[in-house]
């Protein structure tokens, strides 16, 4: 309850605040807060369904000659009703999704023909429908299960299920904001498997059942090395994130917040291992327990997500190819960032016949923000991509060229390149 519970009320303090810094609209707060906590339950399943495959594949490891169902049917038990959780949360995120990351309310969804639209016009929801099949896969494979090997496929089901939604947006955005994306890719894995299987074993230790001494030790190597996958790249990605202007801006709270988390379970991870030679069974216990109990405390710290910025920061001009000086974003130029988004969403409602027409100019997957090298012009260059013609650049008008930087994220072909003038 904790773990959703503070994101909803976050979510609600933040209000509007959180739409404003990535250019959306805001959906009003009753689709914010089913977001949140659609998102949030989500979350704390994925986590489930990573650690109970591990703990069954990895960390309690029977003899082959063991059915799965006597050495691990608690964990079993929690990875098939996770997975059935997993199917049910991506199906509504589906819908809830396709209308909060376009700024729109679900009201919306009940008018003729928006929910394609909108489906088709972001890529969060899209991320939603992998999952929802993975899922389906997944708990298919899990309900049969008799043996280690049937659940191969499930761990890898369940691991693209975690990195799904992540990989669809930019993770952040400017020079070298590769190194953010892959971060929080690895990131989004060993956060699962580190808080997954610490809240899994946390319940078979409750339910009066006993782990293994190879169990143990399998336990704390898996939690270590999955905590320093997620320290190391906890330290990239707020490093990017401090970079950005801080004003009325959450994002320092919450890394201030998760960073407090990760050394939490690093002490707890190394006092265990320094004493090791005198564990029992209750510091063991403690231990476990102490790392789930911070896993919620992570689940909180992630209400960034809530607001749909899905690990994007908005960062000054030098660290986001916007321009030269380190000036935030104005509001002319947040308004041409959210022309551009719904340009774009016309522009892929419209397409039609087998060739590909699209605008990639529109596309902030295919291409960032422009800037001039001569500084500020008669209007901000940010108005050759809004996809409006009535607010097309005009360049400085005493330069005898009028030139613009149009950084792209991949390779594109010129002809699907549009801008204005």
């Amino acid at each position: 309850m904790v773990a959703v519970g503070l994101p909803v009320v976050f979510t609600v303090l933040l209000g509007n605040r959180g739409y404003e810094l990535i250019s959306l609209s805001y959906p009003g707060v009753e689709t914010a807060v089913v977001a949140t906590v659609l998102r949030s339950m989500i979350d704390l399943v994925t986590w489930l369904n990573v650690g109970s495959a591990v703990a069954v594949l990895v960390l309690i490891a029977a003899p082959r000659t063991v059915p799965l169902e006597t050495s691990s049917g608690l964990e079993l038990g929690i990875l098939r009703f996770g997975l059935l959780a997993s199917m049910l949360l991506s199906a509504a995120l589906v819908a809830v999704d396709a209308a909060d990351e376009n700024g729109l309310s679900l009201a919306r969804l009940t008018e003729p023909g928006a929910f394609a639209y909108l489906l088709e016009a972001g890529y969060l929801a899209k991320a939603w429908v992998f999952v929802l099949i993975a899922s389906v896969l997944a708990f298919s494979c899990a309900l049969f299960a008799r043996r280690w090997a049937a659940l191969l496929p499930v761990l890898v089901l369940t691991a693209l299920s975690a990195v799904a939604p992540v990989v669809v947006h930019q993770v952040q955005v400017g020079v070298d904001h590769d190194f953010g994306s892959d971060a929080a890719t690895f990131q989004s894995i060993a956060v699962a498997v580190l808080f997954g299987a610490a809240i899994v074993l946390t319940v078979r230790l409750l339910t009066g059942r006993v782990l293994r001494p190879a169990t143990i030790r399998r336990t704390l190597l898996t939690m270590t090395i999955a905590w320093a996958v997620v320290a190391a790249t906890e330290v990239i990605l707020g490093f990017f994130k401090l970079a950005g202007p801080v004003d009325n801006n959450p994002t320092p709270a919450l890394i201030s917040a998760r960073g407090a988390i990760v050394l939490g379970v690093g002490i707890v991870l190394g006092l265990t291992w320094g004493s090791r030679r005198k564990w029992t069974e209750l510091r063991i216990r403690v231990a476990i327990i102490t790392v789930a109990v911070l896993g919620a405390g992570a689940l909180v710290a992630a209400a960034h997500r809530s607001t749909l910025a899905e690990h994007q920061v908005v960062l000054p001009r030098s660290e986001s190819s916007l321009g030269i000086d380190d000036a935030p974003l104005s509001v002319e130029e947040r308004a041409a960032m959210a022309r551009r988004r719904i340009h774009h969403r016309t522009d892929l409602a419209t397409l039609s016949g087998p060739r590909d027409t699209r605008n990639l100019a529109l596309d902030e997957q295919a291409v960032g923000l422009p800037w001039t090298p001569l500084g500020p012009g008669a209007t901000s260059p940010l108005l050759a991509i809004d996809g409006d013609p009535q607010t097309a650049w005009r360049g400085t008008p005493d330069a005898t060229m009028w030139v613009y930087t149009l950084p792209f994220r991949r390779v594109v072909h010129v002809s699907l390149v549009r801008t204005l003038f």
